[in-house]
């Protein structure tokens, strides 16, 4: 399990940047100018129909340890910079 949540205080919110056709399948972790944690997400889906998505939804997922279900995006369907919601 990665380790995504490195927090004091878990995350339940956050914004994500995605990169879809990628080789390799990963998670890097940054920060905003304003120090709020960050993350690239890159996946080997195309960003066609929803499958980018799909694939992000299942990273994350996979990365935490939680369901699908337990992970949603809250904004930005169709670009690159989304808000992504962890959900108990």
């Amino acid at each position: 399990m990665l380790d995504l949540f490195d927090e004091q205080i878990p995350l339940t919110q956050f914004s994500i940047r995605v990169t879809p056709g990628a080789r390799k399948e990963r998670i890097e972790r940054g920060e905003t100018p304003e120090g709020k944690p960050f993350f690239r997400i890159y996946v080997n889906a195309p960003a066609q129909d929803g499958k980018a998505n799909q694939s992000v939804i299942a990273l994350i997922a996979k990365s935490l340890g939680v369901s699908k279900n337990a992970v949603k995006i809250i904004s930005g369907l169709t670009n690159r910079e989304k808000r992504v919601e962890i959900r108990s």
